[in-house]
């Protein structure tokens, strides 16, 4: 089992209200320790934006979400995913210190995957059990072929990495290639600094980069289609 971790703190003892300030260990470590002596794969993110560009590239079975994050909240997190084919289907555990978790989590469930709220301070044993439930709700039965990508015109064969417009192969580079698998799967468009996270793993490129193969990606998509299928959003784009 994978296991995405997207957390801030978690405390190390069982469910001790008293503990000090001290027994709060970076939750990352100390979950991975957990869970991989458990039996679980564990990868670890500390942004929305990694969280997409992991749950995407690693498809883990369950995704324990914290929904304070430093770029996005988790709901925006969950939206993205919920949005993504290859993703929508991935058992979301909110992790939260809030008060009214009842409500939060009737909220999420309603609208995203979320299974389950893990309240703060964490007890692990607790949390071993809530993932193993979580893992177990998972649907495998996703009908149709979700390694195909279908959007208007343009068709995408992620296994064999094969893009046909209008029925015509069109050859692109790997990160083009990527950038049209990644606007595909979203409905309402991706920032650039999201295409960034998810394409280039991280912010060591620049975002003029971004803009450059999106450049070359919508001329290469009008040569083959005779449209501009690849269309500026507010604060993005978004593939018609």
């Amino acid at each position: 089992m994978v296991v995405l971790l997207i957390s801030l703190i978690i405390l190390a003892a069982t469910g001790d209200s008293k503990a000090k300030e001290s027994e709060y260990v970076d939750s990352s470590k100390l979950q991975a320790i957990f869970l991989n002596t458990a039996g679980h794969e564990c990868q670890s993110a500390e942004t929305g934006e990694q969280t997409l560009a992991m749950a995407f590239r690693h498809n883990p079975d369950v995704i324990l979400l914290d929904l304070r994050l430093g770029d996005m909240s988790g709901f925006q997190v969950m939206k993205f995913l919920s949005h993504n084919a290859l993703t929508s289907s991935i058992p979301i555990l909110i992790l939260t210190g809030e008060p009214a978790a009842e409500d939060l989590l009737r909220d999420a469930a309603s609208n995203f995957n979320a299974k389950a709220y893990i309240r703060k301070p964490v007890d692990l044993v607790e949390l071993l059990s809530a993932i193993k439930s979580a893992a177990g709700s998972r649907k495998t039965d996703v009908p149709g072929q979700p390694w195909m990508i279908q959007r208007g015109a343009v068709r995408i064969d992620l296994r064999r990495r094969e893009v046909l417009v209008g029925g015509a192969p069109l050859k692109l580079g790997p990160k083009r290639f990527e950038i049209l698998c990644a606007l595909a799967r979203s409905r309402d468009g991706l920032s650039g600094r999201m295409l960034r996270a998810l394409v280039w793993g991280g912010d060591a490129e620049s975002l003029n980069t971004v803009v450059k193969t999106i450049t070359r990606l919508r001329r290469d998509l009008l040569r083959a289609s005779g449209q501009d299928l690849v269309v500026p959003v507010a604060g993005g784009y978004k593939l018609q």
